[in-house]
This record gives C-alpha cells, sequence and structure tokens, in this order.
C-alpha cells in the first residue's frame, strides 16, 4: 500500500474520462450500504490461545529447489522492476519492527518502478513455497479496535457498548491515531510506525480514497452508483463526527468538568478525523469469518505491500494461534521479485473508491452495470394492464 505513484492513479483530471471509460463500463454491483465497515480479506479467527507451545502450521516447503520457469508479469497497481536490497526510507521501521520480536528478514523495502518511482516489497533471497515472509506480533506491534477500545480515547469518546458499537472499527483506531498524535510520551514508543503512515500531502499525490477527493473530481467519474456510494460514505463520516465524536471530545475537554478525560488535548478538525479514518481503511487487514463483522488491524511491514488480484498473489496470510499476523509465500519467490498482498476480491470500482487506483485489466470481480428497468414493465404498469383488462 505505496504512495509514491501507481501507474494508472486517476485524479489527474484532464485523462480522467479516457483512463476510466473501459473500466467503469465493466463496475460490479455491491452492496456499499454499510459505511467503513471493513472490506479487507478475512483471514482465520482464533480462539484465545497466548503459548507459543502450539505449532502453526504453514504449506510445506519443498524438499528440492523448483525447477525455475519464466513467470508472466503480474497484474497489479504499479510496475515490475526489481527492488532495493535495503528498506529505503523505512530503516527505522525495520529496526523497530526488529525489537519488538517481528520477523521481516526475508524482504527488502524499496522503488519497484523506475519510471513512476512506486515503492514496494522485494523478497530478499530465494523464497520457497511455503516459507514465512513476514511475523509480525499482535501484541507489540499492531493497532487495532481492541488496543483502541483499552485505551484513554475510548473512556473519553465511547464509554459505553452501546456507544462502542456505535462506531465502526476503522472509526475507532482513527480515533486512538489521533489520540496518540496528541500524547507524546505515548506517541514517541510508536513513532517508527506513525512516521510510516501516509500524509494529507502523499494521498494528494497519489490520489488517495475518493472520500479526500473534490466534488469536480468526483463527478470527472461519471459513474452515478459509484459517486452515489461515496458520497454516502462521506455523508456518514460526517456524522460520526458530528455527533458522536465532537460533543464528547468538546465535554472531555472542559476545564471546568472535573475529570475531564481529555483535558489540554486539542480538539482534532473533521479534516484530521477524515484522514486519519481513509488511512485506516485503505491499510488495515481484517480478522474473523467472512461476514461475520468488522475489525481493522493496522500491520506495520505488511502495509508497505502492493497489491494484486486473488488470482495472482503470490502469497497468503494468517493470524497465528499465539497472535503473529503472519504472511508466506504461496509460490515460489526470486530474490528481487516483489512480494504482493492482496486487498481482497475487489473489482476496480471499489478499488478506486478505497484506495485510488486502477488495475490496467478487467478483473473476474468486474462485471457490466446493465440497466434492466426498460426491459420489463414495472409493477405499476401491469397492475394498470390487470385493471383494464377486468373492464373489459
Amino acid at each position: 500500500m505505496t504512495l509514491l505513484g501507481r501507474p494508472l492513479v486517476v485524479r489527474s483530471l484532464p485523462m480522467l474520462q479516457v483512463l476510466l471509460l473501459p473500466v467503469l463500463l465493466t463496475l460490479t454491483v455491491l452492496d456499499l450500504s454499510v459505511a467503513f465497515t471493513f472490506t479487507q480479506p478475512t483471514i482465520w479467527k482464533h480462539h484465545a490461545t497466548t503459548t507459543k507451545s502450539i505449532p502453526f502450521t504453514l504449506l510445506e516447503a519443498k524438499q528440492q529447489k523448483k525447477k525455475k520457469t519464466k513467470k508472466t508479469k503480474v497484474i497489479s497497481g504499479l510496475g515490475f522492476a526489481k527492488g532495493s536490497p535495503k528498506w529505503m526510507g523505512c530503516e527505522s521501521l525495520r529496526t523497530w519492527l526488529s525489537e519488538r520480536g517481528a520477523d521481516v528478514n526475508n524482504i527488502s523495502v524499496g522503488v519497484v518502478d523506475s519510471t513512476t518511482g512506486l515503492r514496494g516489497v522485494t523478497a530478499a533471497r530465494d523464497l520457497n513455497e511455503g516459507d514465512v515472509i513476514f511475523s509480525i506480533p499482535r501484541e507489540s506491534c499492531i493497532f487495532d479496535e481492541g488496543r483502541a477500545d483499552q485505551s484513554p480515547i475510548a473512556a473519553a469518546i465511547y464509554p459505553s457498548a452501546q456507544e462502542r458499537d456505535a462506531l465502526p472499527a476503522c472509526v475507532r483506531v482513527a480515533l486512538y491515531l489521533l489520540w496518540l498524535e496528541r500524547m507524546p510520551l505515548e506517541k514517541a514508543q510508536w513513532e517508527p510506525l506513525l512516521a510510516a503512515l501516509p500524509t494529507p500531502q502523499d494521498f494528494e499525490l497519489d490520489g488517495g480514497p475518493m472520500e479526500l477527493w473534490s466534488e469536480t473530481e468526483i463527478e470527472q467519474v461519471e459513474c452515478g452508483q459509484l459517486i452515489s456510494e461515496v458520497k454516502s460514505r462521506a455523508v456518514d463520516l460526517r456524522e460520526h463526527y458530528e455527533k458522536r465524536v465532537l460533543p464528547r471530545w468538546l465535554q472531555e475537554t472542559d476545564n471546568n468538568v472535573d475529570g475531564a478525560l481529555l483535558s489540554g488535548v486539542d480538539v482534532p478538525s473533521f479534516q484530521e478525523f477524515r484522514h486519519l479514518v481513509c488511512v485506516v481503511t485503505s491499510r488495515a487487514y481484517g480478522e474473523g469469518e467472512a461476514g461475520g463483522g468488522t475489525s481493522s488491524m493496522l500491520v506495520p511491514g505488511v502495509d508497505l505491500c502492493n497489491h494484486a488480484d486473488m488470482t495472482r498473489q503470490n502469497t497468503k496470510h494468517a493470524l497465528a494461534p499465539w497472535g503473529d499476523f503472519v504472511v508466506y509465500a504461496a509460490e515460489s519467490i526470486g530474490a528481487g521479485e516483489e512480494v504482493f498482498m492482496t486487498y481482497g476480491p475487489f473489482p476496480n470500482r471499489l478499488l478506486l473508491a478505497q484506495f485510488g487506483f486502477l488495475l490496467p485489466d478487467q478483473l473476474l470481480s468486474d462485471t457490466a452495470l446493465v440497466r434492466l428497468d426498460g426491459l420489463f414493465p414495472s409493477l405499476e404498469d401491469a397492475d394498470n394492464n390487470d385493471n383494464d383488462n377486468d373492464n373489459d
């Protein structure tokens, strides 16, 4: 989920219609009525287990190296050049992760497309099927709504279960990030992770989620359903801020109120709030059964990987019983080759709305939008015809 330019970033208005025309003709019809629900790939739901004595079985590595064959290029939102052997611009994050028990020795971070400057993750050595690429401890490295719900910001903004459930997981994680940014001592503990998150300027250069686009830019898409969905999500986000977040934050910063939990803590603007919600929704992974609720986990290091369609990804991921978020090779990956995650089985319409980019080819999840109302009589017309027949 890197931010230094994708080949099909569509926020450049002069070419917008040209780029979108072949894609928007094949967009899928999806139900996005629940705003800001987590839409990243689901992974194992595990029972509470903390001991590392329980084995975590990955795909068995091949006993002999497979004969190398020429691979076809992966359809992805980026180029195909080999990456740097170092964590370019992220060395502090790598050190921080290692010190907290993460295994990140098998990957490098750097430019994967010299033309656009796009960054990504590459294999630091030859990897066999089943080899661990990342192993990130949840307890010490991962932001999720569980951590947010145990923090002072939860006690201040959504102290009851009813208030908590009214806020999506991604919003609660975003509130935790807002609070961390305003607490110097707590922020220092997470500084490398926070520094690796995209800034408003990053999103401006890269396109970013459509909630951050101007109305003029959104209208240039010329897809009524997509425009309606984005505007609906923007309204829901504004409602969360104005009805649930802002009043409680103001109340808890009031020095005249005894025991104010946020005394001296600056009130975030709507723009700050919206930005961090978009950071979370564009980078988080989920936990749990499909359709079993929402979850948002910011997994540092893993979120630097770029997206490939699910049929062409070269990794799998899961939450291990002892709590590590583990990414392993789904096939052999040569040293210097890019490591791709999938953000989910999303059509281009959803990729554009949530991440701000398109893949160059039609995806299996893309389905033509066709209006059928003109092919069949409406119920009202049918009733009128029946009445006419009865009168006859």
